[in-house]
C-alpha cells in the first residue's frame, strides 16, 4: 500500500507555510500578498502529491485558507475539488484512510458544500 500524506499534515504544512512567510514578510519587508503565498504552497505541494485523495485534501484546505476573500482563489480551488471527485470516487478515496480523519475531511466537504 502506498504511502499517504494525511489531512492533517497537509493543514500543518500549509499553516507552517503561511506562519513562515508572514513572519519573513515582516522581518525582511518582503512583498508577499496572503493570496500569493497560498497559491505558491498549493503549486508547491500538488507537484509533490500522487494520490488523488492528497490532491483532493489540499485543495481542500487550501479553500478554506482563503477565507473567501480571494474570489479567484475560491474559484480555482474549488475546480480542482470538483474536478477531482468527478473523475474518483469518493469512498474510493476513503477507502484507506481512517474514521477520524475521514469524518472531519467529510465536515469539511459539506461545509464548502463539495457534497451533500
Amino acid at each position: 500500500m502506498e504511502e499517504r500524506t494525511t489531512y492533517y499534515e497537509i493543514k500543518h504544512w500549509n499553516l507552517e507555510l503561511i506562519f513562515d512567510s508572514c513572519r519573513s514578510r515582516l522581518g525582511h519587508n518582503i512583498d508577499w500578498s496572503y493570496a500569493g503565498i497560498i497559491s505558491e504552497g498549493y503549486n508547491d505541494y500538488e507537484a509533490n502529491f500522487e494520490l488523488p485523495i492528497e490532491k483532493l485534501m489540499l485543495a481542500v484546505v487550501c479553500l478554506i485558507l482563503t477565507g473567501g476573500w480571494y474570489p479567484n482563489l475560491v474559484d480555482y480551488f474549488t475546480k480542482q475539488a470538483i474536478n477531482i471527485l468527478l473523475e474518483n470516487s469518493l469512498d474510493n478515496l476513503l477507502l484507506n484512510v481512517p474514521l477520524e480523519e475521514a469524518n472531519e475531511f467529510l465536515q469539511d466537504l459539506r461545509i464548502l458544500k463539495l457534497i451533500d
